[in-house]
């Protein structure tokens, strides 16, 4: 890890990791009182119940769903083809 004893000391005494920090911290919050809050779809599955009481659900215009799913599909996809891919490249290496 360089110049670091342990992962803690790095996280501690980055120079990179305070400057993010100090990014995060001074960039404003997202205004959300003129966010239109719509109810909890009827779908919402148990599990839910051990988060805490919910509010509320956000709506963004403009996103459908079957989108979101075949960009999900499609980043799972590329990993797995990547991950095994991986796996077939050192498998042949060291066995081949």
């Amino acid at each position: 890890m360089g110049n670091y004893a342990s992962w803690d000391e790095f996280r501690l005494t980055s120079p990179a990791i305070e400057r993010e920090r100090m990014t995060l911290a001074m960039r404003p919050v997202p205004d959300l009182r003129g966010v239109i809050v719509l109810p909890l779809p009827e779908n919402v599955p148990a599990a839910m119940d051990s988060w805490g009481r919910p509010l509320a659900t956000l709506s963004v215009p403009g996103v459908s769903p079957i989108f979101l799913w075949i960009g999900v599909t499609a980043l799972f996809g590329l990993g797995s083809l990547f991950t095994l891919g991986g796996l077939a490249y050192f498998a042949a290496r060291i066995f081949g």
